[in-house]
Protein backbone atom coordinates (compact mmCIF):
# COMPACT_ATOMS: atom_id res chain seq x y z
CA UNK A 1 0.00 0.00 0.00
CA UNK A 2 3.05 2.60 1.19
CA UNK A 3 4.83 1.71 -2.30
CA UNK A 4 1.73 2.29 -4.38
CA UNK A 5 0.67 5.24 -2.84
CA UNK A 6 5.07 6.50 -3.36
CA UNK A 7 4.28 5.64 -7.22
CA UNK A 8 1.25 7.17 -7.33
CA UNK A 9 2.81 10.69 -5.70
CA UNK A 10 5.58 10.18 -8.06
CA UNK A 11 3.25 10.26 -11.15
CA UNK A 12 1.54 13.30 -9.84
CA UNK A 13 4.88 14.97 -9.10
CA UNK A 14 5.72 14.67 -13.11
CA UNK A 15 2.04 15.59 -14.39
CA UNK A 16 2.56 18.94 -12.05
CA UNK A 17 6.63 19.13 -14.02
CA UNK A 18 4.97 18.69 -17.24
CA UNK A 19 2.13 21.06 -17.20
CA UNK A 20 4.50 23.64 -15.58
CA UNK A 21 7.36 23.10 -18.52
CA UNK A 22 3.93 23.29 -20.74
CA UNK A 23 3.18 26.74 -18.97
CA UNK A 24 6.89 28.01 -19.16
CA UNK A 25 6.83 26.99 -22.77
CA UNK A 26 4.09 28.78 -23.88
CA UNK A 27 4.58 31.58 -22.29
CA UNK A 28 8.26 32.03 -23.59
CA UNK A 29 7.67 31.44 -27.14
CA UNK A 30 4.67 34.47 -26.65
CA UNK A 31 7.21 36.64 -25.13
CA UNK A 32 9.64 36.28 -28.04
CA UNK A 33 7.04 36.14 -30.15
CA UNK A 34 5.84 39.79 -29.72
CA UNK A 35 9.22 41.19 -30.88
CA UNK A 36 10.03 41.18 -34.41
CA UNK A 37 12.25 38.21 -35.95
CA UNK A 38 14.63 40.92 -37.84
CA UNK A 39 17.30 42.43 -35.51
CA UNK A 40 20.58 43.69 -35.59
CA UNK A 41 23.86 42.74 -33.64
CA UNK A 42 27.40 44.79 -32.72
CA UNK A 43 29.79 42.98 -30.43
CA UNK A 44 33.40 42.49 -29.58
CA UNK A 45 35.58 39.45 -30.19
CA UNK A 46 38.86 38.27 -29.01
CA UNK A 47 40.88 35.57 -31.30
CA UNK A 48 42.85 32.55 -29.80
CA UNK A 49 46.90 33.50 -30.23
CA UNK A 50 48.41 31.95 -33.02
CA UNK A 51 50.33 29.15 -32.98
CA UNK A 52 54.27 30.14 -33.60
CA UNK A 53 56.54 26.61 -34.45
CA UNK A 54 60.08 27.60 -34.81
CA UNK A 55 61.95 25.53 -37.06
CA UNK A 56 65.49 27.08 -37.19
CA UNK A 57 67.58 29.03 -35.36
CA UNK A 58 67.79 30.91 -31.54
CA UNK A 59 64.96 33.64 -31.86
CA UNK A 60 61.43 33.07 -32.69
CA UNK A 61 58.22 35.53 -32.50
CA UNK A 62 55.75 35.82 -29.54
CA UNK A 63 51.86 35.74 -29.69
CA UNK A 64 49.95 38.31 -28.14
CA UNK A 65 46.29 39.01 -27.66
CA UNK A 66 43.91 39.91 -30.94
CA UNK A 67 40.98 41.66 -30.47
CA UNK A 68 37.74 42.59 -32.99
CA UNK A 69 34.92 43.19 -33.86
CA UNK A 70 31.94 42.17 -35.54
CA UNK A 71 28.19 43.53 -36.34
CA UNK A 72 25.80 41.66 -38.22
CA UNK A 73 21.71 41.05 -38.92
CA UNK A 74 20.00 37.94 -37.07
CA UNK A 75 17.00 36.33 -37.71
CA UNK A 76 15.52 34.95 -34.92
CA UNK A 77 12.38 32.32 -35.17
CA UNK A 78 10.55 31.48 -31.92
CA UNK A 79 9.09 27.91 -31.62
CA UNK A 80 6.09 26.27 -29.35
CA UNK A 81 8.13 24.93 -27.16
CA UNK A 82 11.73 26.37 -25.58
CA UNK A 83 13.39 25.75 -28.82
CA UNK A 84 14.18 28.86 -31.12
CA UNK A 85 16.80 28.75 -34.46
CA UNK A 86 18.67 31.85 -34.92
CA UNK A 87 20.08 32.58 -38.25
CA UNK A 88 21.83 35.81 -40.39
CA UNK A 89 24.28 37.30 -41.96
CA UNK A 90 27.64 38.32 -39.83
CA UNK A 91 30.47 40.34 -40.61
CA UNK A 92 34.05 39.87 -38.65
CA UNK A 93 37.16 42.26 -39.00
CA UNK A 94 39.52 38.84 -39.05
CA UNK A 95 43.27 39.02 -38.00
CA UNK A 96 46.22 38.25 -40.11
CA UNK A 97 49.44 39.10 -38.11
CA UNK A 98 49.71 39.76 -34.48
CA UNK A 99 52.77 38.80 -32.55
CA UNK A 100 55.94 40.50 -31.12
CA UNK A 101 59.63 40.05 -31.32
CA UNK A 102 62.31 41.11 -28.24
CA UNK A 103 65.84 41.24 -29.83
CA UNK A 104 68.73 41.51 -26.87
CA UNK A 105 70.75 45.33 -27.81
CA UNK A 106 73.83 42.79 -28.53
CA UNK A 107 72.52 41.73 -31.89
CA UNK A 108 72.03 44.93 -33.17
CA UNK A 109 74.27 46.74 -35.40
CA UNK A 110 74.33 49.86 -33.96
CA UNK A 111 75.44 50.44 -29.85
CA UNK A 112 71.79 50.59 -27.90
CA UNK A 113 71.02 51.15 -24.48
CA UNK A 114 68.38 48.90 -24.62
CA UNK A 115 66.76 46.05 -26.14
CA UNK A 116 64.64 45.98 -29.59
CA UNK A 117 61.00 44.97 -28.21
CA UNK A 118 58.06 45.46 -31.46
CA UNK A 119 54.97 44.70 -31.99
CA UNK A 120 52.91 43.77 -35.84
CA UNK A 121 49.74 44.24 -35.55
CA UNK A 122 47.34 43.72 -38.89
CA UNK A 123 44.10 42.77 -39.84
CA UNK A 124 43.56 41.18 -43.00
CA UNK A 125 39.44 41.60 -44.57
CA UNK A 126 35.65 40.94 -43.54
CA UNK A 127 35.12 38.00 -43.36
CA UNK A 128 31.06 37.37 -43.93
CA UNK A 129 29.41 34.24 -42.42
CA UNK A 130 25.91 32.43 -42.32
CA UNK A 131 25.45 30.90 -39.11
CA UNK A 132 22.47 28.46 -38.05
CA UNK A 133 22.03 28.27 -34.27
CA UNK A 134 19.48 26.04 -32.17
CA UNK A 135 18.72 27.44 -28.83
CA UNK A 136 16.92 26.23 -25.31
CA UNK A 137 15.76 28.79 -23.62
CA UNK A 138 14.97 29.23 -19.73
CA UNK A 139 12.35 31.01 -18.70
CA UNK A 140 13.76 32.99 -15.66
CA UNK A 141 10.61 35.57 -15.07
CA UNK A 142 8.15 37.47 -16.94
CA UNK A 143 10.73 39.45 -18.71
CA UNK A 144 13.87 36.89 -18.39
CA UNK A 145 15.29 34.60 -20.84
CA UNK A 146 18.50 32.61 -20.35
CA UNK A 147 19.33 30.38 -23.16
CA UNK A 148 22.20 27.71 -24.32
CA UNK A 149 22.70 27.94 -28.05
CA UNK A 150 24.27 25.56 -30.71
CA UNK A 151 25.06 25.33 -34.33
CA UNK A 152 27.02 25.27 -37.28
CA UNK A 153 28.70 28.82 -39.47
CA UNK A 154 29.12 29.05 -42.92
CA UNK A 155 32.27 31.42 -44.04
CA UNK A 156 33.47 32.89 -46.61
CA UNK A 157 37.07 34.47 -46.60
CA UNK A 158 38.18 36.37 -49.47
CA UNK A 159 41.65 35.38 -50.56
CA UNK A 160 43.94 37.34 -49.41
CA UNK A 161 48.04 37.93 -47.83
CA UNK A 162 49.69 40.22 -45.40
CA UNK A 163 53.34 40.99 -45.09
CA UNK A 164 54.94 42.45 -42.00
CA UNK A 165 58.25 43.81 -41.73
CA UNK A 166 60.35 45.15 -39.08
CA UNK A 167 63.81 47.09 -40.25
CA UNK A 168 66.25 49.75 -38.63
CA UNK A 169 67.85 52.42 -40.10
CA UNK A 170 71.88 52.84 -39.57
CA UNK A 171 73.39 56.42 -38.91
CA UNK A 172 74.83 56.05 -42.64
CA UNK A 173 71.14 55.44 -43.82
CA UNK A 174 71.66 52.36 -44.46
CA UNK A 175 68.45 50.65 -43.86
CA UNK A 176 68.49 46.23 -43.04
CA UNK A 177 65.29 44.21 -42.73
CA UNK A 178 64.58 42.34 -38.96
CA UNK A 179 62.12 40.69 -39.32
CA UNK A 180 59.61 39.84 -42.19
CA UNK A 181 56.24 37.88 -41.94
CA UNK A 182 54.46 36.22 -45.11
CA UNK A 183 50.87 34.99 -44.75
CA UNK A 184 47.99 34.31 -46.58
CA UNK A 185 44.47 32.23 -46.73
CA UNK A 186 43.52 29.14 -47.20
CA UNK A 187 42.78 27.60 -50.55
CA UNK A 188 39.52 26.81 -49.90
CA UNK A 189 37.79 29.73 -49.26
CA UNK A 190 34.71 28.74 -48.16
CA UNK A 191 34.71 26.93 -44.95
CA UNK A 192 32.73 25.90 -41.87
CA UNK A 193 32.69 26.50 -37.82
CA UNK A 194 31.02 25.20 -34.69
CA UNK A 195 29.51 27.44 -32.83
CA UNK A 196 28.51 27.14 -28.76
CA UNK A 197 27.53 29.73 -26.08
CA UNK A 198 24.64 30.80 -23.55
CA UNK A 199 22.67 33.64 -24.11
CA UNK A 200 20.84 36.17 -21.59
CA UNK A 201 17.40 38.23 -22.75
CA UNK A 202 15.86 40.89 -20.87
CA UNK A 203 12.18 41.96 -22.43
CA UNK A 204 12.06 46.18 -22.32
CA UNK A 205 8.76 47.60 -23.31
CA UNK A 206 9.62 48.44 -26.82
CA UNK A 207 13.24 46.21 -27.39
CA UNK A 208 14.38 43.15 -26.55
CA UNK A 209 18.03 43.25 -25.80
CA UNK A 210 19.65 39.87 -25.91
CA UNK A 211 23.58 39.65 -24.62
CA UNK A 212 25.33 36.34 -26.00
CA UNK A 213 28.71 34.88 -25.29
CA UNK A 214 29.82 32.49 -28.19
CA UNK A 215 32.74 30.24 -28.61
CA UNK A 216 33.86 29.93 -32.89
CA UNK A 217 35.93 27.06 -33.84
CA UNK A 218 36.51 26.98 -37.22
CA UNK A 219 37.27 23.89 -39.19
CA UNK A 220 40.29 25.26 -41.13
CA UNK A 221 43.07 28.20 -40.36
CA UNK A 222 42.02 31.33 -41.42
CA UNK A 223 46.02 32.02 -41.86
CA UNK A 224 49.21 30.39 -42.56
CA UNK A 225 52.57 31.36 -43.08
CA UNK A 226 56.29 31.99 -42.27
CA UNK A 227 58.26 34.32 -39.65
CA UNK A 228 62.18 35.28 -40.70
CA UNK A 229 64.50 36.87 -38.52
CA UNK A 230 67.66 38.13 -40.32
CA UNK A 231 70.80 39.71 -40.24
CA UNK A 232 71.48 39.71 -36.54
CA UNK A 233 75.05 40.66 -35.41
CA UNK A 234 76.09 37.57 -33.18
CA UNK A 235 73.48 34.81 -34.47
CA UNK A 236 72.21 33.02 -37.78
CA UNK A 237 68.89 33.68 -39.60
CA UNK A 238 66.02 32.80 -37.49
CA UNK A 239 62.89 31.07 -38.88
CA UNK A 240 59.61 28.81 -38.44
CA UNK A 241 55.81 28.69 -38.96
CA UNK A 242 53.07 30.65 -37.81
CA UNK A 243 49.54 29.39 -38.05
CA UNK A 244 46.25 31.58 -37.19
CA UNK A 245 43.31 29.23 -36.43
CA UNK A 246 40.66 32.30 -36.51
CA UNK A 247 39.39 30.70 -33.57
CA UNK A 248 37.67 33.36 -30.99
CA UNK A 249 35.34 34.42 -28.36
CA UNK A 250 32.40 36.76 -29.14
CA UNK A 251 30.52 39.18 -26.62
CA UNK A 252 27.41 40.66 -29.15
CA UNK A 253 24.23 43.07 -28.24
CA UNK A 254 21.08 42.04 -30.34
CA UNK A 255 18.55 44.22 -30.76
CA UNK A 256 15.22 43.06 -31.45
CA UNK A 257 11.99 45.78 -31.40
CA UNK A 258 8.51 45.39 -30.76
CA UNK A 259 6.24 44.48 -33.62
CA UNK A 260 4.16 47.21 -34.85
CA UNK A 261 0.62 46.37 -34.64
CA UNK A 262 -1.63 48.72 -36.87
CA UNK A 263 -5.25 50.07 -35.61
CA UNK A 264 -8.26 48.30 -37.56
CA UNK A 265 -10.71 50.38 -38.45
CA UNK A 266 -14.18 49.42 -37.45
CA UNK A 267 -16.75 50.28 -40.36
CA UNK A 268 -20.17 51.09 -38.69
Amino acid sequence: MFLTGKKTFLVLCFIVAGFNLQSQSISTFEMLNKYNKLGFSIGGAMFEYPKINPLEGSYTIKPIPIPSYSFGITFNIPIKTHWSIETGIFMVNEPSIFSKIVIPKEELFEDSFQDLEFETKMYSIYSTSLPILFKYNFEIDKKTILNIQMGLKLMYIIPNFSIGKISIGLSDNTIYSLLRIYTDSPDEYITGSFVYGIGYSYAFKYCLITTSLKHIINFQNTNNGYYYITNLKNSADSYGEYKLSGDYFSLNLNFQFLKFKSKKKVVK
